[in-house]
């Protein structure tokens, strides 16, 4: 899978790999959900689509790592500003231990409301994540974690982002 990326000096293509090589596997989970975040919504916002990377903005009501990395490397959004934690942002969304999953992103001047889709991370992932994240967690919840973020990512990357996401199209 790859996106088409337009920024300042030109066009170009990212694949998945590439955020696996930025950011490593360890929320790998949180990539794949990023990089299913943004072909949305640019599937959404453009004709020709095509990522362009300073018509890209970003409230967020999680701050998850892997989320962030794959955002910033795909739209450069968390460096130039235009990535802003919003806890406020649908709080209906299934929660995080960091948050909850709502995502209001605009691009080429149409905005789009992402929430993950309620049921599709299950209560014990965030149970064992919560303890894991504090430092809580045996070795066993910690591997069994890892497992999960690793069969969360391979999920992902194979359905449609209409299977992970509830989308709204906001203007």
């Amino acid at each position: 899978m790859k996106l088409q990326v337009q920024d300042d000096i030109g066009c170009f293509e990212i694949l998945y790999d590439d955020l696996i090589r930025y950011h490593g596997k360890t929320f790998s989970g949180g990539l794949a959900l990023a990089y299913k975040m943004v072909e949305a919504v640019v599937d959404l916002t453009t004709e020709d689509k095509v990522l362009h990377r300073d018509k890209f903005f970003i409230y967020s009501a999680l701050e998850a790592p892997g989320i962030i990395d794959g955002l910033e490397y795909l739209t450069r959004c968390v460096t130039q500003k235009r990535f802003i934690l919003d806890p406020t942002l649908d709080t209906k969304a299934p929660k995080a231990p960091k948050g909850h999953y709502a995502f209001k992103i605009t691009h080429m001047d149409k905005s789009v409301l992402l929430t993950l889709k309620h049921g599709f991370l299950s209560d014990r992932f965030f149970s064992i994540a919560s303890k894991c994240l504090a430092g809580l967690c045996s070795e066993y919840e910690k591997t069994q974690w890892n497992d999960w973020k690793r069969a969360i990512e391979e999920i992902v990357m194979q359905s449609k982002y209409e299977n992970i996401y509830d989308i709204v199209e906001l203007r």
